[in-house]
Protein backbone atom coordinates (compact mmCIF):
# COMPACT_ATOMS: atom_id res chain seq x y z
CA UNK A 1 0.00 0.00 0.00
CA UNK A 2 1.14 3.51 -0.74
CA UNK A 3 0.01 6.56 1.21
CA UNK A 4 0.64 9.72 -0.79
CA UNK A 5 -0.77 12.92 0.73
CA UNK A 6 0.04 16.56 0.15
CA UNK A 7 -2.41 19.28 1.11
CA UNK A 8 -0.54 22.05 -0.71
CA UNK A 9 -1.75 21.30 -4.24
CA UNK A 10 -5.23 21.48 -5.73
CA UNK A 11 -6.13 21.41 -9.41
CA UNK A 12 -8.35 24.19 -10.75
CA UNK A 13 -10.50 21.68 -12.61
CA UNK A 14 -10.48 19.10 -9.85
CA UNK A 15 -12.64 15.97 -9.72
CA UNK A 16 -14.35 17.32 -6.57
CA UNK A 17 -15.50 20.41 -8.51
CA UNK A 18 -16.44 18.46 -11.65
CA UNK A 19 -20.17 19.13 -11.24
CA UNK A 20 -19.34 22.85 -11.31
CA UNK A 21 -17.03 23.17 -14.33
CA UNK A 22 -18.82 20.51 -16.41
CA UNK A 23 -22.15 22.30 -16.15
CA UNK A 24 -20.99 25.94 -16.00
CA UNK A 25 -17.69 26.52 -17.81
CA UNK A 26 -17.26 30.14 -16.64
CA UNK A 27 -17.55 29.19 -12.96
CA UNK A 28 -13.88 28.39 -12.32
CA UNK A 29 -12.69 31.64 -13.89
CA UNK A 30 -15.29 33.58 -11.88
CA UNK A 31 -14.02 32.07 -8.64
CA UNK A 32 -10.35 32.88 -9.24
CA UNK A 33 -10.57 36.14 -7.28
CA UNK A 34 -12.65 34.66 -4.48
CA UNK A 35 -11.05 33.22 -1.32
CA UNK A 36 -10.91 29.46 -1.20
CA UNK A 37 -11.93 29.41 2.44
CA UNK A 38 -12.47 26.10 4.10
CA UNK A 39 -15.54 25.45 6.26
CA UNK A 40 -16.09 23.59 9.49
CA UNK A 41 -17.78 20.81 7.51
CA UNK A 42 -14.93 20.59 4.99
CA UNK A 43 -12.34 20.47 7.77
CA UNK A 44 -14.29 17.75 9.53
CA UNK A 45 -14.41 15.77 6.28
CA UNK A 46 -10.67 16.20 5.78
CA UNK A 47 -9.99 14.91 9.28
CA UNK A 48 -12.30 11.94 8.72
CA UNK A 49 -10.38 11.10 5.54
CA UNK A 50 -7.09 11.34 7.44
CA UNK A 51 -8.39 8.94 10.08
CA UNK A 52 -9.66 6.52 7.42
CA UNK A 53 -6.32 6.57 5.58
CA UNK A 54 -4.33 6.00 8.78
CA UNK A 55 -6.51 2.99 9.62
CA UNK A 56 -6.09 1.42 6.19
CA UNK A 57 -2.36 2.10 5.98
CA UNK A 58 -1.52 1.05 9.54
CA UNK A 59 -4.01 -1.80 9.87
CA UNK A 60 -5.78 -0.13 12.80
CA UNK A 61 -9.42 0.29 13.69
CA UNK A 62 -10.88 3.79 14.02
CA UNK A 63 -11.74 3.22 17.70
CA UNK A 64 -8.00 2.93 18.39
CA UNK A 65 -7.73 6.67 17.67
CA UNK A 66 -10.52 7.92 19.97
CA UNK A 67 -9.27 11.00 21.81
CA UNK A 68 -6.58 11.79 19.23
CA UNK A 69 -6.45 15.28 17.70
CA UNK A 70 -6.45 15.31 13.88
CA UNK A 71 -4.64 17.85 11.65
CA UNK A 72 -7.67 20.10 11.09
CA UNK A 73 -8.39 20.28 14.80
CA UNK A 74 -11.12 17.68 15.28
CA UNK A 75 -10.79 15.11 18.03
CA UNK A 76 -11.77 11.55 17.18
CA UNK A 77 -14.89 10.68 19.17
CA UNK A 78 -17.04 7.56 19.22
CA UNK A 79 -19.34 8.82 16.47
CA UNK A 80 -16.53 9.69 14.04
CA UNK A 81 -14.84 6.37 14.79
CA UNK A 82 -18.04 4.46 14.09
CA UNK A 83 -18.74 6.20 10.77
CA UNK A 84 -15.16 5.97 9.52
CA UNK A 85 -14.98 2.30 10.53
CA UNK A 86 -17.95 1.62 8.23
CA UNK A 87 -15.85 2.84 5.29
CA UNK A 88 -12.68 1.06 6.49
CA UNK A 89 -14.58 -2.23 6.84
CA UNK A 90 -16.03 -1.77 3.35
CA UNK A 91 -12.56 -1.43 1.80
CA UNK A 92 -11.12 -4.33 3.79
CA UNK A 93 -14.08 -6.61 3.01
CA UNK A 94 -13.78 -5.85 -0.69
CA UNK A 95 -10.09 -6.75 -0.63
CA UNK A 96 -10.87 -10.01 1.19
CA UNK A 97 -13.66 -10.84 -1.27
CA UNK A 98 -11.37 -10.36 -4.27
CA UNK A 99 -8.69 -12.45 -2.62
CA UNK A 100 -11.19 -15.20 -1.79
CA UNK A 101 -12.20 -15.25 -5.46
CA UNK A 102 -8.61 -15.95 -6.45
CA UNK A 103 -7.54 -12.44 -7.46
CA UNK A 104 -4.17 -10.92 -6.73
CA UNK A 105 -5.02 -7.63 -5.04
CA UNK A 106 -3.21 -4.30 -4.76
CA UNK A 107 -4.70 -1.58 -2.52
CA UNK A 108 -3.73 2.06 -2.97
CA UNK A 109 -4.77 4.56 -0.27
CA UNK A 110 -5.11 8.35 -0.80
CA UNK A 111 -3.43 7.93 -4.15
CA UNK A 112 -2.78 10.84 -6.52
CA UNK A 113 -4.02 10.05 -10.02
CA UNK A 114 -3.44 12.18 -13.14
CA UNK A 115 -6.36 14.05 -14.73
CA UNK A 116 -4.44 16.62 -16.80
CA UNK A 117 -4.89 14.50 -19.94
CA UNK A 118 -8.62 15.19 -19.57
CA UNK A 119 -8.74 18.71 -18.14
CA UNK A 120 -5.81 20.17 -20.07
CA UNK A 121 -4.31 21.56 -16.87
CA UNK A 122 -0.63 20.64 -16.81
CA UNK A 123 0.26 18.32 -13.95
CA UNK A 124 -3.30 18.24 -12.63
CA UNK A 125 -4.12 15.39 -10.29
CA UNK A 126 -6.94 14.23 -8.10
CA UNK A 127 -6.67 12.24 -4.88
CA UNK A 128 -8.62 8.99 -4.79
CA UNK A 129 -9.48 7.70 -1.33
CA UNK A 130 -8.98 4.02 -2.16
CA UNK A 131 -8.15 2.11 -5.34
CA UNK A 132 -8.29 -1.67 -5.60
CA UNK A 133 -6.50 -3.36 -8.50
CA UNK A 134 -7.50 -7.02 -8.87
CA UNK A 135 -5.94 -9.38 -11.41
CA UNK A 136 -6.42 -13.09 -12.12
CA UNK A 137 -4.68 -14.44 -15.20
CA UNK A 138 -5.86 -12.36 -18.16
CA UNK A 139 -8.77 -10.93 -16.13
CA UNK A 140 -8.30 -7.55 -14.52
CA UNK A 141 -10.53 -4.97 -12.88
CA UNK A 142 -10.07 -1.75 -10.97
CA UNK A 143 -12.31 -0.36 -8.23
CA UNK A 144 -12.37 3.22 -7.01
CA UNK A 145 -13.93 3.82 -3.57
CA UNK A 146 -14.78 7.37 -2.52
CA UNK A 147 -15.56 8.32 1.10
CA UNK A 148 -18.16 11.06 1.57
CA UNK A 149 -18.34 12.19 5.19
CA UNK A 150 -21.16 14.71 4.72
CA UNK A 151 -24.54 14.04 6.27
CA UNK A 152 -26.67 16.44 4.22
CA UNK A 153 -27.10 15.45 0.57
CA UNK A 154 -27.02 11.81 -0.52
CA UNK A 155 -24.55 11.47 -3.37
CA UNK A 156 -25.44 9.12 -6.22
CA UNK A 157 -22.67 7.12 -7.86
CA UNK A 158 -24.28 6.39 -11.22
CA UNK A 159 -22.72 8.69 -13.86
CA UNK A 160 -21.09 10.68 -11.05
CA UNK A 161 -18.46 12.86 -12.77
CA UNK A 162 -16.11 12.97 -9.76
CA UNK A 163 -15.82 9.20 -9.45
CA UNK A 164 -15.61 8.84 -13.25
CA UNK A 165 -12.61 11.20 -13.27
CA UNK A 166 -11.01 9.18 -10.46
CA UNK A 167 -11.65 6.06 -12.51
CA UNK A 168 -10.06 7.56 -15.62
CA UNK A 169 -7.11 8.84 -13.59
CA UNK A 170 -6.61 5.42 -12.00
CA UNK A 171 -6.66 3.74 -15.41
CA UNK A 172 -4.10 6.26 -16.67
CA UNK A 173 -1.81 5.65 -13.68
CA UNK A 174 -2.11 1.88 -13.35
CA UNK A 175 -2.92 0.92 -16.94
CA UNK A 176 0.54 -0.56 -17.45
CA UNK A 177 -0.16 -3.12 -14.72
CA UNK A 178 -3.09 -4.71 -16.54
CA UNK A 179 -5.60 -4.34 -19.35
CA UNK A 180 -8.67 -3.63 -17.25
CA UNK A 181 -11.95 -5.26 -18.24
CA UNK A 182 -14.27 -3.28 -16.00
CA UNK A 183 -14.25 -0.36 -13.61
CA UNK A 184 -16.22 -0.47 -10.37
CA UNK A 185 -17.06 2.89 -8.81
CA UNK A 186 -18.25 2.97 -5.19
CA UNK A 187 -19.35 5.79 -2.87
CA UNK A 188 -19.44 5.23 0.88
CA UNK A 189 -21.46 7.87 2.78
CA UNK A 190 -21.76 6.30 6.23
CA UNK A 191 -23.51 9.23 7.93
CA UNK A 192 -26.35 8.93 5.42
CA UNK A 193 -26.48 5.18 4.82
CA UNK A 194 -24.50 2.15 5.95
CA UNK A 195 -25.03 0.65 2.50
CA UNK A 196 -22.56 1.91 -0.14
CA UNK A 197 -23.72 2.89 -3.61
CA UNK A 198 -21.96 1.01 -6.39
CA UNK A 199 -21.85 1.25 -10.17
CA UNK A 200 -19.97 -0.88 -12.67
CA UNK A 201 -18.87 0.48 -16.03
CA UNK A 202 -16.01 -0.19 -18.45
CA UNK A 203 -12.99 1.61 -19.82
CA UNK A 204 -14.51 2.25 -23.25
CA UNK A 205 -17.61 3.96 -21.83
CA UNK A 206 -15.53 6.14 -19.49
CA UNK A 207 -13.24 7.18 -22.34
CA UNK A 208 -16.25 7.97 -24.53
CA UNK A 209 -17.69 10.20 -21.78
CA UNK A 210 -14.34 11.95 -21.43
CA UNK A 211 -14.11 12.61 -25.17
CA UNK A 212 -17.73 13.69 -25.57
CA UNK A 213 -18.29 15.69 -22.37
CA UNK A 214 -15.37 16.18 -19.99
CA UNK A 215 -12.61 17.19 -22.40
CA UNK A 216 -14.72 19.73 -24.39
CA UNK A 217 -16.06 21.31 -21.16
CA UNK A 218 -12.57 21.47 -19.69
CA UNK A 219 -11.19 23.15 -22.82
CA UNK A 220 -13.86 25.87 -22.58
CA UNK A 221 -13.38 26.28 -18.82
CA UNK A 222 -9.59 26.59 -19.12
CA UNK A 223 -10.08 29.03 -22.00
CA UNK A 224 -12.07 31.30 -19.68
CA UNK A 225 -9.40 30.93 -16.98
CA UNK A 226 -6.62 31.94 -19.36
CA UNK A 227 -8.69 34.86 -20.71
CA UNK A 228 -9.39 36.24 -17.22
CA UNK A 229 -5.83 35.75 -15.99
CA UNK A 230 -4.42 37.50 -19.09
CA UNK A 231 -6.88 40.39 -18.71
CA UNK A 232 -5.82 40.95 -15.11
CA UNK A 233 -2.15 40.96 -16.00
CA UNK A 234 -2.56 43.19 -19.07
CA UNK A 235 -5.32 45.46 -17.75
CA UNK A 236 -7.57 44.76 -20.74
CA UNK A 237 -11.38 44.54 -20.73
CA UNK A 238 -11.40 40.89 -21.83
CA UNK A 239 -11.83 39.70 -18.25
CA UNK A 240 -15.58 40.34 -18.26
CA UNK A 241 -18.03 37.46 -18.22
CA UNK A 242 -20.92 36.63 -20.55
CA UNK A 243 -24.20 36.62 -18.62
CA UNK A 244 -25.91 34.14 -20.94
CA UNK A 245 -23.09 31.61 -20.56
CA UNK A 246 -23.66 31.11 -16.85
CA UNK A 247 -25.70 27.98 -16.15
CA UNK A 248 -26.81 28.14 -12.51
CA UNK A 249 -28.20 25.04 -10.88
CA UNK A 250 -28.22 23.35 -7.48
CA UNK A 251 -25.39 20.86 -8.15
CA UNK A 252 -23.03 23.21 -9.95
CA UNK A 253 -23.57 26.16 -7.60
CA UNK A 254 -23.36 24.28 -4.29
CA UNK A 255 -19.56 24.33 -4.02
CA UNK A 256 -18.74 27.05 -6.55
CA UNK A 257 -16.30 29.60 -5.12
CA UNK A 258 -17.82 32.40 -7.20
CA UNK A 259 -21.50 31.91 -6.41
CA UNK A 260 -21.70 34.98 -4.13
CA UNK A 261 -20.64 37.27 -6.99
CA UNK A 262 -22.22 35.32 -9.85
CA UNK A 263 -24.41 37.49 -12.12
CA UNK A 264 -26.02 34.38 -13.60
CA UNK A 265 -27.22 33.17 -10.22
CA UNK A 266 -28.46 36.65 -9.35
CA UNK A 267 -30.36 36.79 -12.66
CA UNK A 268 -31.94 33.38 -12.03
CA UNK A 269 -33.20 34.59 -8.66
CA UNK A 270 -34.51 37.83 -10.15
CA UNK A 271 -36.22 36.06 -13.05
CA UNK A 272 -37.78 33.43 -10.80
CA UNK A 273 -39.30 36.07 -8.53
CA UNK A 274 -40.26 38.47 -11.31
CA UNK A 275 -42.02 35.75 -13.31
CA UNK A 276 -44.62 35.42 -10.56
CA UNK A 277 -45.38 39.14 -10.32
CA UNK A 278 -44.90 40.45 -13.84
CA UNK A 279 -48.57 41.55 -14.10
CA UNK A 280 -48.54 43.48 -10.83
CA UNK A 281 -48.53 47.29 -10.86
CA UNK A 282 -46.75 48.73 -7.86
CA UNK A 283 -47.74 50.78 -5.98
CA UNK A 284 -51.47 50.15 -6.06
CA UNK A 285 -54.11 50.99 -3.50
CA UNK A 286 -56.24 47.88 -3.89
CA UNK A 287 -54.06 45.11 -5.32
CA UNK A 288 -56.01 42.27 -6.87
CA UNK A 289 -53.55 39.46 -7.20
CA UNK A 290 -54.33 35.78 -7.43
CA UNK A 291 -52.67 33.54 -4.87
CA UNK A 292 -49.94 31.33 -6.27
CA UNK A 293 -51.40 28.14 -7.68
CA UNK A 294 -49.85 24.67 -7.33
CA UNK A 295 -48.61 25.08 -10.92
CA UNK A 296 -46.91 28.36 -9.95
CA UNK A 297 -45.27 26.67 -6.97
CA UNK A 298 -44.15 23.78 -9.16
CA UNK A 299 -42.32 26.23 -11.45
CA UNK A 300 -40.65 27.93 -8.48
CA UNK A 301 -39.69 24.77 -6.57
CA UNK A 302 -36.67 23.68 -8.69
CA UNK A 303 -35.03 27.07 -8.13
CA UNK A 304 -35.47 27.21 -4.33
CA UNK A 305 -32.26 25.37 -3.45
CA UNK A 306 -30.26 27.50 -5.88
CA UNK A 307 -31.78 30.72 -4.56
CA UNK A 308 -31.00 29.65 -0.99
CA UNK A 309 -27.41 28.86 -1.97
CA UNK A 310 -27.11 32.30 -3.49
CA UNK A 311 -28.62 33.99 -0.42
CA UNK A 312 -26.17 32.25 1.92
CA UNK A 313 -23.23 32.96 -0.37
CA UNK A 314 -24.08 36.67 -0.66
CA UNK A 315 -24.48 36.97 3.11
CA UNK A 316 -21.11 35.26 3.63
CA UNK A 317 -19.52 37.66 1.13
CA UNK A 318 -20.99 40.68 2.95
CA UNK A 319 -19.66 39.27 6.23
CA UNK A 320 -16.21 38.77 4.70
CA UNK A 321 -16.12 42.37 3.41
CA UNK A 322 -17.34 43.85 6.70
CA UNK A 323 -14.93 41.81 8.80
CA UNK A 324 -12.10 43.00 6.57
CA UNK A 325 -13.06 46.64 7.20
CA UNK A 326 -14.90 47.28 3.91
CA UNK A 327 -18.33 48.32 5.18
CA UNK A 328 -21.21 47.39 2.89
CA UNK A 329 -23.84 50.14 2.82
CA UNK A 330 -26.87 49.32 4.95
CA UNK A 331 -24.99 46.82 7.11
CA UNK A 332 -22.90 46.93 10.28
CA UNK A 333 -20.99 44.54 12.53
CA UNK A 334 -22.33 43.96 16.05
CA UNK A 335 -21.55 41.60 18.89
CA UNK A 336 -23.69 38.46 18.96
CA UNK A 337 -25.32 37.09 22.09
CA UNK A 338 -22.85 35.96 24.74
CA UNK A 339 -22.06 32.27 24.82
CA UNK A 340 -23.06 29.85 27.56
CA UNK A 341 -21.26 30.17 30.89
CA UNK A 342 -18.68 27.51 31.72
CA UNK A 343 -15.97 26.89 34.30
CA UNK A 344 -12.59 28.31 33.33
CA UNK A 345 -11.06 25.24 35.01
CA UNK A 346 -13.29 22.27 35.80
CA UNK A 347 -10.67 20.85 38.18
CA UNK A 348 -10.37 24.05 40.22
CA UNK A 349 -14.15 24.52 40.31
CA UNK A 350 -14.60 20.94 41.48
CA UNK A 351 -12.11 21.50 44.32
CA UNK A 352 -13.81 24.74 45.41
CA UNK A 353 -17.28 23.21 45.39
CA UNK A 354 -16.09 20.18 47.37
CA UNK A 355 -14.60 22.56 49.95
CA UNK A 356 -18.04 24.16 50.22
CA UNK A 357 -19.38 20.68 51.10
CA UNK A 358 -21.94 20.68 48.31
CA UNK A 359 -23.81 17.41 47.98
CA UNK A 360 -22.84 15.03 45.22
CA UNK A 361 -26.07 15.51 43.26
CA UNK A 362 -25.70 19.30 43.59
CA UNK A 363 -22.28 19.20 41.92
CA UNK A 364 -22.76 16.68 39.14
CA UNK A 365 -25.23 16.04 36.33
CA UNK A 366 -25.87 12.46 35.22
CA UNK A 367 -27.77 10.99 32.30
CA UNK A 368 -28.23 7.48 30.97
CA UNK A 369 -25.83 6.52 28.18
CA UNK A 370 -27.33 6.37 24.68
CA UNK A 371 -28.21 3.03 23.02
CA UNK A 372 -25.36 3.60 20.54
CA UNK A 373 -22.80 3.90 23.34
CA UNK A 374 -24.21 0.94 25.30
CA UNK A 375 -24.19 -1.23 22.17
CA UNK A 376 -20.46 -0.57 21.78
CA UNK A 377 -19.87 -1.45 25.44
CA UNK A 378 -21.79 -4.72 25.03
CA UNK A 379 -20.48 -5.64 21.57
CA UNK A 380 -18.59 -8.60 23.05
CA UNK A 381 -21.73 -9.80 24.86
CA UNK A 382 -24.56 -10.10 22.31
CA UNK A 383 -26.84 -11.85 24.84
CA UNK A 384 -26.83 -8.82 27.15
CA UNK A 385 -27.23 -6.40 24.24
CA UNK A 386 -30.22 -8.37 22.94
CA UNK A 387 -31.91 -7.93 26.31
CA UNK A 388 -31.07 -4.21 26.47
CA UNK A 389 -32.02 -3.55 22.84
CA UNK A 390 -35.57 -4.71 23.57
CA UNK A 391 -35.96 -1.39 25.41
CA UNK A 392 -34.72 0.73 22.50
CA UNK A 393 -37.17 2.80 20.50
CA UNK A 394 -36.53 4.95 17.47
CA UNK A 395 -38.85 7.60 16.10
CA UNK A 396 -39.87 7.50 12.47
CA UNK A 397 -38.43 10.11 10.14
CA UNK A 398 -40.57 13.18 9.50
CA UNK A 399 -42.15 13.80 6.13
CA UNK A 400 -40.22 16.25 3.97
CA UNK A 401 -40.56 17.52 0.41
CA UNK A 402 -37.73 16.81 -2.06
CA UNK A 403 -37.32 16.90 -5.86
CA UNK A 404 -39.01 14.08 -7.75
CA UNK A 405 -35.57 12.79 -8.79
CA UNK A 406 -34.71 11.88 -5.17
CA UNK A 407 -34.15 8.08 -4.95
CA UNK A 408 -36.20 7.62 -1.77
CA UNK A 409 -39.70 6.11 -2.22
CA UNK A 410 -42.60 8.56 -2.12
CA UNK A 411 -44.93 8.68 0.90
CA UNK A 412 -48.54 8.37 -0.18
CA UNK A 413 -50.60 11.03 1.57
CA UNK A 414 -54.36 11.23 1.21
CA UNK A 415 -55.75 14.66 0.40
CA UNK A 416 -57.35 16.37 3.39
CA UNK A 417 -60.51 16.99 1.38
CA UNK A 418 -60.80 13.27 0.58
CA UNK A 419 -60.52 12.45 4.28
CA UNK A 420 -63.46 14.73 5.05
CA UNK A 421 -65.45 13.15 2.22
CA UNK A 422 -64.89 9.73 3.79
CA UNK A 423 -66.15 11.02 7.16
CA UNK A 424 -69.19 12.55 5.48
CA UNK A 425 -70.02 9.24 3.81
CA UNK A 426 -69.78 7.42 7.15
CA UNK A 427 -72.08 9.99 8.78
CA UNK A 428 -74.61 9.55 5.97
CA UNK A 429 -74.90 5.88 6.90
CA UNK A 430 -75.90 6.91 10.42
CA UNK A 431 -78.79 9.08 9.27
Amino acid sequence: MTDVRDDNYHALLSPSSAHTWLECEQSIALGLSEPNDSSEFADEGTDAHTLAADCLVNGDNAADYIGRKLPKGHEVDADMAEYVQTYVDLVRNKVKAYEAAGYEVQLEVEQRVPIGHITGEEGAEGTSDAIIIATKGDEALIEVIDLKYGRGVQVDVVENPQTKLYGLGSIEKFGLLADFDEVNLTISQPRVSETPREWTTNVADLEHWAAAAAIPAAEIAMGHVRRVEYARKSGSDDGKFHLDLFKPGEKQCRFCRGRAVCPGLAKLTQDTIAAQFEDMTVPTLHPKVEALTPDDLARIFPALDVIDLWRKAVFAKIEQLNFAGHTVAGTKVVKSRKGNRKWSSAEEAEAVLKAMRLKHDEMYDYELASPTRVEKVLKENPRKWKKASALVTQSEGNNTVVPESDPRPAVLIEKVADQFETLADENDDLV
